[in-house]
């Protein structure tokens, strides 16, 4: 394969199709139609997304989640109007019989074709998009209030791993269909017919089938400040098999044209090798959700099975230290205040612990428990261990919480959300927890520490007693990192690391750790101490307030 003949090949196709009236009428229109998506969704917000909670979430900032997905379903459509009848076209304009004398292979051909389409589809969307950045940096340096930036990664995982992959899949697809029939309409109402089903079934899919399949990114990974996130391992073994699977079909359609070549047996093996990677790639995606949904059902199962509130303690106070080593590990050495009630004639005692952990020591009273279990993030002890009296339990763990281990009693619930409501599923969040380099959320959902009974009916408080207790944890970050917990913040000396100490006496029934390299702005009164923890990339917006807050809070209201 000559890389210079390919892009000779696709400069020859992009002054073509710059001379095609087609290709003027639909990049105007397209791009018409996306100013309007987009300014529908800032005014949307502009007007109401102080007053309904979900228009915060649909705002220019995360345009590339909302939208992403029709945009280029619909430059896609511009790739196949574009495509469908190249070899027509050559045949019109007589000019067939001078490239098939060439010595480019018929592979080459298309691919240097369908990259000088992609090319001519890229341009108007990728001005698009420079056009809506630069002006919400605009609107965001002179606080227009129509408009804001647009999250910066989200664009680049567009551009990068979202146009060109689409782009070559869906004109491969349109290019063997054309080979294989003699009606070109046929082959683009075929490929229009799959790139709509393709993106409607996405659209449509529970959140825990569809990731193997989605070829939009912003399907996948919500925009974050915070958390910036180009790609997952799912989203980038998707776009290797679509690059495959197109390839591969290039490779057919290079057959099936009526240019004779001497390498038609190699185009037809290689061109399946291509095809049958990608497919099995993606089977294996799908296996791999299935296992991990099959144990998330299996957890749940345990946990049912287990479910007996008499064999469940009494937590009255937890006390030790917690270290966090951002998107690596965190290190529990707590000990907990439980009574429990050794009149049942059981033989364990049952908490739960996110089955990540590696529990390295176990005691209970002083004394060390070797013969514990703890699988499905069920932790059993023997209750001989235990007194009628309060029972000192320690426990030192380390690992990498497993956030799909949380909030077991909606696993049912949420596979059975499909249709419209996927997306505004999505929009509400589909992380149970945090644990980025950057960024910490420890929500007591995915049970970092360890809680008593099961993880599984825990609303059902007619069966079973909430647990409250008093709580006194020191919480070790990188330096420069504050954290928001339970209680109010005490600073401690942690040496390299930056230490803090939360102590709650007023008993409570769980609790979450949020930690970064937050600024911190509070105010006291009466006596009553209010903090507010925010990124540094936000530090404008609240500058805003700090001159004369008074006034400004007067003018919002008149605002209003």
């Amino acid at each position: 394969m000559d890389g210079k003949i390919i892009w000779y090949v696709a400069l020859h196709e992009m002054r073509t199709l710059r001379k095609l009236l087609r290709t003027h009428i639909f990049t105007l229109a397209a791009l018409f139609i996306c100013t309007c998506y987009f300014l529908a969704i800032t005014i949307a917000h502009m007007q109401e997304g102080t007053e309904i909670p979900m228009f915060s979430a649909i705002s220019p900032r995360y345009a590339m989640s909302l939208l992403s997905g029709s945009f280029l379903a619909l430059f896609c459509t511009g790739i196949l109007l574009l495509t469908f009848d190249q070899v027509k076209r050559d045949e019109i304009t007589r000019i067939h019989e001078v490239v098939s004398s060439k010595p480019a292979t018929n592979f080459e051909m298309f691919i240097g074709r369908l990259l000088g389409v992609s090319t001519t589809m890229a341009i108007p969307i990728l001005f698009f998009l420079l056009s809506v950045m630069t002006y919400g940096l605009i609107a965001d340096k002179f606080s227009i209030k129509f408009g804001e930036p647009v999250e910066f990664w989200s664009v680049v995982s567009f551009v990068l791993l979202d146009m060109f992959p689409n782009f070559l899949f869906f004109g491969s697809l349109v290019v063997l269909f054309s080979s294989l029939f003699k009606s070109r309409m046929l082959a683009m109402l075929l490929t229009l017919s799959g790139l709509i089903a393709i993106f409607w079934i996405n659209s449509r899919l529970p959140l825990h089938l569809s990731k193997p399949m989605q070829t939009v990114t912003g399907n996948v990974l919500f925009p974050s400040e915070l958390t910036p996130e180009v790609f997952t391992p799912v989203t980038l073994f998707n776009r290797v098999a679509l690059i495959s699977m197109s390839l591969g079909m290039l490779h057919w359609a290079s057959n099936f044209v009526a240019r004779v070549v001497p390498s038609r047996s190699k185009n037809l093996v290689v061109g399946g090798l291509s095809l049958g990677f990608g497919l099995v790639l993606i089977a294996t995606m799908f296996g791999a959700q299935a296992f991990e949904n099959n144990r998330i059902n299996r957890w749940v199962e345990v946990h049912d099975e287990h479910f007996n509130p008499s064999v469940f303690p009494d937590v009255h106070h937890i006390r030790g230290s917690v270290e966090i080593k951002p998107g690596r590990t965190l290190t529990l050495d707590l000990k907990l205040d439980v009574t429990v009630d050794v009149n049942q004639d059981t033989d364990f005692i049952l908490f739960s612990l996110n089955p990540s952990y590696h529990i390295s020591n176990l005691a209970v009273g002083g004394v060390n428990v070797n013969d514990h279990k703890f699988k499905h993030g069920l932790l059993k002890i023997p209750q001989r261990y235990f007194n009628s009296d309060v029972n000192e339990l320690a426990i030192t763990a380390k690992g990498r919480p497993n956030s799909r281990f949380a909030y077991l009693d909606t696993v049912s619930t949420l596979s059975k959300v499909i249709g419209p409501d996927v997306r505004q599923l999505r929009q509400l969040g589909t992380e149970n927890a945090i644990f980025h380099p950057s960024f910490v959320l420890l929500s007591p959902g995915i049970k970092w520490y360890p809680t008593s009974g099961t993880a599984t009916n825990e609303d059902a408080w007619e069966l079973r007693k909430r647990d409250f207790f008093t709580l006194n944890v020191d919480v070790s970050v990188p330096r420069r990192w504050l954290v928001a917990g339970p209680a109010k913040r005490e600073t401690l000396d942690g040496g390299k690391r930056a230490k803090y100490r939360f102590e709650q006496s007023n008993p409570i029934p769980e609790f979450a750790l949020v930690g970064s390299r937050f600024e911190s702005a509070s105010i006291e009164v009466e006596g009553i101490s209010f903090e507010c923890l925010y990124a540094e990339s936000h530090r404008r917006k609240f500058e805003w307030f700090s001159i004369e807050p008074d006034e400004v809070i007067r003018q919002r209201i008149t605002w209003k």
